[in-house]
């Protein structure tokens, strides 16, 4: 595990934004932890802003795993599968979601600024198929629970968003 997230310090542009996460690691048995595994399995998730990255980390990652398999007199079969495209918005077509959503709300409620984020979104694939732009709609309201991560347990979506989304999707529909 250690190995392969130096594929990614070392093997791959600093300037580059790419997440290589191993989340699961198993083998043996949990009653036998005097027995040496025949197998053990790693799976994880990776990401990255661009395509081409996306594939020269994949063949880092199948050169890597097959060198240290060779190391410690092991097999190793990697398969490597892109769920989502790298999400990258056009500029043509952001600028006309954020026109839609300012209007709405009004230019000071829109951020434009966001950093990039490197969460997998199925809309990517979406983009790779016919222009547009992925946006975020608040939801925070005054509790806590509301500004808890999406995809977690504790996230509480604000209801009273609901028509601002509305709102955005007539007014994005209308441009």
């Amino acid at each position: 595990v250690t190995g392969l997230q130096s594929v990614v310090r070392r093997g791959l542009p600093p300037t580059q934004a790419v997440v290589l996460t191993i989340g699961h690691v198993g083998g043996g048995h949990f009653n036998a932890p005097n027995v040496m595994p025949s197998e053990m399995r790693l799976s994880g998730t990776a990401r990255c802003f661009d395509v081409a990255l996306c594939d020269v980390l994949t063949a880092r990652l199948q050169a890597f795993s097959r060198q240290i398999a060779d190391l410690h007199g092991c097999t190793v079969d990697l398969a490597v599968e892109w769920e989502a495209a790298p999400l990258v918005n056009p500029p043509e077509q952001t600028a006309i979601a954020i026109a839609a959503a300012r209007s709405v709300v009004g230019e000071s409620k829109v951020e434009t600024d966001w950093p990039l984020t490197t969460g997998a979104e199925d809309f990517a694939d979406m983009l790779l198929e016919t222009p547009g732009a992925f946006m975020l709609l608040g939801i925070a309201a005054e509790s806590p629970a509301s500004r808890a991560a999406l995809h977690t347990p504790h996230c509480d979506f604000n209801d009273a968003a609901i028509p601002y989304g509305i709102a955005y999707w007539v007014a994005l529909a209308a441009r």
